[in-house]
């Protein structure tokens, strides 16, 4: 089993990596044989307190204005594909969006199962991330006959509908995950409660994935 760093929780990761995508190239540092800026005098104007990633300089990423060529399928289209049962729990909700990342627009479709604070729910996400694919990565896809440690738990590399998945079943309170990639930039990714990962890949498979293929 091959050990990797331990990386923040599905519901975060997504804000994260767009952050990254955002972040200058290399940090501002003084140039060499420059002095850094003198500290503000008292009674001056105070430090700024955070990087703003809402305006990315264009100029000098061009990999952003081609990425924003690439169009999100439209999030009504992605929530078509949501299955209308996880492991026997109804859908109790949907919420889809379009979120701007500088100027690529990527698009998600989210189905909540069963009761919220139930013993058993689940999440399904369709996430398109058009221009900007690596963000899709939300789980490590280990080799065939590898297992990767991810959060407590153990993912395990299957297939689901003939295209490439990964899961694993919950340990420690923690909610089983499966994620399948339904060929080029569309990802699925499930999470749920109470539930097994076999229960979530029976629900993906019920998918129309061959749909998402992009």
């Amino acid at each position: 089993m091959i050990d990797t760093p331990t990386p923040p929780p599905i519901s975060r990761s997504l804000a994260l990596l767009a952050a990254l995508v955002l972040l200058p190239l290399a940090a501002a540092r003084p140039a060499a044989g420059q002095s850094p800026a003198p500290d503000p005098k008292p009674g001056g104007d105070p430090p700024p307190q955070s990087l703003s990633l809402a305006a990315p300089d264009l100029a000098s990423r061009p990999d952003l204005v081609e990425a924003a060529k690439v169009k999100p399928v439209p999030p009504e289209t992605l929530e078509r594909v949501l299955p209308a049962k996880v492991a026997g729990l109804s859908r109790t909700g949907t919420d889809k969006s379009v979120q701007p990342i500088g100027p690529v627009v990527i698009s998600v479709a989210t189905g909540r199962y069963g009761a919220a604070g139930a013993a058993r729910t689940a999440e399904v996400a369709v996430f398109d991330p058009a221009g900007l694919p690596k963000i899709g990565e939300i789980l490590p896809l280990p080799e065939p006959g590898q297992e990767v440690e991810f959060t407590g738990r153990v993912l395990r590399r299957t297939e689901i509908g003939g295209f490439p998945a990964v899961v694993a079943d919950g340990a420690d309170g923690l909610p089983s995950l499966l994620q399948v990639i339904p060929g080029g930039r569309i990802r699925v990714t499930m999470q749920g409660s109470g539930v097994s990962a076999k229960d979530l890949a029976a629900a993906a498979a019920s998918m129309n994935l061959a749909s998402l293929v992009r």
